[in-house]
């Protein structure tokens, strides 16, 4: 704490994570106050705190992360559908919200992503079915 306060937040964060599984989010934290937001996205990722891990994410500009995140979350049930979609169209992921639509059962929304992403084919087996 006193590295913390002391703005010393690299330090902190590696003494939190060496104290183990319940001091991550207190290193996450002090990571991305160093601002080493990949690193802190990466322990929010294991800690399953989706939202955190993808604000620091797109902090850190790793915008492939933030897609496989987006979906990984989707897919766990762990972040609700209209947030995903408003991660994805903040990043212009629109091949990664058409898999989302098509999770949804929305084909025609699907296809239309599809089709913005110059995916003509997937656009086309949406139609298809």
């Amino acid at each position: 704490l006193c590295l913390q306060n002391g703005g010393r937040f690299v330090e902190a964060a590696e003494e939190y994570e060496a104290l183990g599984e319940d001091y991550l989010t207190n290193a996450a934290q002090n990571h991305a106050f160093a601002g080493a937001f990949d690193r802190a996205g990466a322990i929010y990722i294991k800690l399953e705190d989706f939202r955190n891990a993808l604000d620091c994410l797109v902090q850190a500009e790793d915008y492939e992360e933030v897609k496989r995140v987006v979906l990984l979350a989707n897919q766990l049930d762990k972040l609700p559908v209209d947030e995903c979609f408003t991660y994805l169209q903040d990043i212009e992921a629109e091949s990664e919200a058409a898999e989302l639509y098509l999770r949804q059962g929305n084909l025609e929304q699907a296809a239309t992503c599809f089709r913005s992403a110059g995916l003509h084919e997937r656009e086309a087996e949406c139609y298809l079915q």
